[in-house]
């Protein structure tokens, strides 16, 4: 996974490629911890040929971290079903774009 890179939720939103789409996990803790995303991580990569991309940022604001995962468009739904498996805890939001 690439490093944290610090940009707001609407700067991050403005670059999506409207032919892919795009799951945002959001740790709404702001805590220190390096990795909230271990869960997801472990469910990403059983799905590794379905993710183009993925990156944590960290909002400058707020200090939350997000992790932005990149899509084919037809895979959502398969990602989606793989991330409810892991239990997210309620201290996370996922948004689908």
């Amino acid at each position: 996974m690439e490093s944290h890179s610090y940009l707001s939720f609407e700067e991050i939103k403005r670059n999506f490629d409207s032919a892919f789409s795009y799951i945002v996990i959001e740790d709404r803790r702001a805590t220190g911890d390096d990795n909230p995303f271990s869960k997801v991580e472990k469910a990403l990569s059983d799905l590794n040929k379905l993710v183009l991309n993925r990156q944590v940022y960290q909002d400058p604001n707020s200090g939350r971290k997000m992790l932005i995962v990149k899509i084919e468009y037809q895979e959502t739904e398969e990602i989606m079903l793989e991330f409810l498996k892991t239990s997210l805890k309620k201290d996370f939001n996922c948004y689908v774009y």
